[in-house]
């Protein structure tokens, strides 16, 4: 915090008579306060799931305030984590799947204290964000969803809160144009209507073009909230969303004439190669998310979550492939060559996605001896199903005519779409179910100059996964497992700005995406994590975080030699 005291000197000129005087009077000091590090956050709940100072958390985290993502301007969550470092997007082209890689790999996405599943979150808009985190590393001792389906948790966890009603009334209307034919528009009306009850509604609209010709993005969407506080130690507050991402499908420009060794011209960058005619591919979401709080007594608060999402994809899309070369090895793509002898293949993929959630806990505080405690404790119960499917208009060309052939991509003309009818060599179809009851514990205790934090996590699993392709034939299994991932770790403040931490974790994750071999049960995945460095705190200006860390998975599911939808347990990584 730096002061600046200016004392102004106001002269007064009098004129009497002839004469002029002149009069001098000091007025009372002016103080300007300027505060360096306004983006800086001191605690964060994402940690530890406790409000913790983040020097006091054994684990990198990054918190992204709402100043920050309103100062730079920042339209979608890609925009936000470039503000951290090592997390990258996965599939960034595709509005419709777009998820987040941290330290390597794929990351989860925990919305207001529940897991969504996978790339399919559908929040890529941060209309209706209030601050983003970055939780580096496994997390299964914090988050129960991480042992789940579609979880990807190896990386970390990307852990976003919305806004909430307040007691002040707030309007604020905002229009953006830009460039590709950018036209948005976004609302935030909170509304109080007395001591007890408020309301908000976050809203938006959004249309645009792209570098590629023919595509464009729609999207909107509306968050309605209730907050109820009959007391000062009750809050109840209720979530709303329902979203609607559209789209045309991106195929991306083939490898021939763009990136082989001998550069062909006459691709632009901009063209798309598809058809003329092709659907909309729409991801589309709704929600509700309950969170009680209530005080038992000065030390000791009982919270529930309660949520329920629903998920559901569509997306059709059209691409380029090659056929002439013959096949070398069984079920593999041949290579894309020649401008002149492409072929244009349709496919649809549809997916619904819906999870119930339900979480209770309590929280605590108090002292034995010298230590001081933060306890906490808690069930996650998760109860989820996946039903898709994905059609073909004959890929590879085996069997079926595609939707053009031979088509040359130098004067490219896009042919008709044709829905994927009939059967292909590489339709398929899942449906699965999840269920996962977690129990677990942490303690938070501090003594001296030391925080140690120790929790565990007890989960059992069962998976349900029937899926289904032309080639292979029909897949069940089912698995019922227990897991306990536990997690450990200290920080030592050296000074009030400096602080060492070490920590541990674990994590399990169940495959996603596979068709298992006869007879063979799909065994979680487990992820385990150790990290050491040091977080500064105003630290002669800079606040940070230098780690070194090792990342290691097991029983990560590969394939057979077969079939990329083959898979097996047995591998590490």
């Amino acid at each position: 915090m730096k002061n600046f005291k200016l004392n102004p000197i106001v002269t007064v000129l009098l004129s009497a008579g002839s004469g002029v005087y002149a009069q001098t009077a000091t007025l009372p000091p002016v103080v300007i306060t300027a505060n360096p590090f306004s983006y800086a956050v001191s605690a964060t709940d994402a940690g530890t799931r406790t409000n913790t100072p983040i020097e006091k958390i054994p684990q990198s985290v990054v918190v992204i305030t709402k100043d920050i993502i309103d100062d730079q301007g920042a339209k979608t969550l890609s925009d936000v984590l470039r503000n951290a470092s090592n997390v990258t997007a996965i599939d960034e082209r595709d509005s419709n799947l777009t998820g987040f890689r941290v330290r390597g790999f794929a990351a989860s996405t925990v919305i207001d204290g529940v897991q969504t599943p996978g790339i399919f979150h559908n929040q890529e808009s941060v209309v209706n964000v209030e601050s983003i985190s970055v939780l580096k590393g496994p997390n299964g001792g914090l988050f129960g969803g991480s042992q789940g389906m579609n979880y990807p948790s190896s990386g970390g966890v990307v852990y976003i809160k919305t806004p909430e009603p307040t007691k002040e009334v707030y309007r604020s209307v905002g229009a953006t144009v830009g460039s590709y034919n950018l036209k948005s528009t976004s609302f935030d009306l909170n509304q109080p209507v007395n001591d007890v009850l408020a309301f908000r509604l976050i809203g938006e609209y959004s249309d645009k073009n792209s570098e590629t010709e023919k595509i464009y993005l729609k999207r909107q969407g509306l968050y309605p909230s209730i907050a109820l506080t009959p007391n000062s130690d009750t809050k109840i507050v209720l979530k709303f969303k329902d979203t609607r991402n559209e789209t045309l499908d991106y195929p991306g420009l083939p490898r021939a004439g763009t990136n082989s060794s001998d550069v062909i011209s006459g691709i632009p960058r901009n063209r798309f190669i598809g058809a003329d005619g092709l659907p909309p591919s729409i991801n589309s979401s709704q929600g509700a998310n309950l969170q009680w709080t209530q005080k038992l007594d000065p030390d000791w608060d009982f919270k529930l979550t309660a949520a329920q999402n629903k998920l559901n994809l569509d997306q059709v899309g059209a691409f380029a492939g090659s056929v002439i070369d013959a096949y070398t090895a069984m079920f593999m793509m041949p290579p894309q060559i020649g401008l002149a002898s492409q072929d244009i293949y349709g496919y649809r993929m549809q997916q619904k996605f819906t999870s119930n959630v339900l979480s209770p806990s309590i929280t605590g505080k108090f002292r034995t001896g010298e230590a001081s405690h933060t306890l906490s404790a808690g069930i996650d119960y998760e109860k989820s199903k996946e039903v898709s499917f994905m059609k073909w208009s004959d890929p590879f060309g085996i069997g079926l005519s595609p939707i053009a052939s031979n088509v040359n991509l130098t004067g490219f003309v896009n042919p008709t779409w044709i829905e994927p009818s009939g059967a292909s060599l590489f339709d398929m179809s899942y449906d699965r179910k999840f269920n996962a009851t977690t129990s677990y514990v942490q303690d938070q205790l501090e003594i001296g100059r030391w925080t140690i934090l120790g929790s565990v996590r007890f989960s059992e699993i069962e998976i349900d996964n029937a899926a289904r392709d032309n080639m292979m034939g029909a897949s069940n299994t089912s698995k019922k497992s227990s897991h306990t991932t536990p997690r450990v770790g200290a920080t030592y403040s050296f000074n009030p700005k400096v602080h060492g931490f070490v920590g541990y974790g674990e994590a399990v994750q169940t495959p996603y995406l596979t068709n298992f071999a006869a007879g063979v049960s799909p065994t979680p995945e487990k992820m385990k994590q150790i990290e050491y460095g040091v977080k500064f705190k105003d630290f002669y200006g800079v606040n940070g975080t230098v780690s070194v860390f090792d990342v290691a998975r097991n029983d990560v599911a590969t394939s057979n030699g077969i079939c990329l939808l083959y898979t097996s347990d047995a591998a590490d990584e």
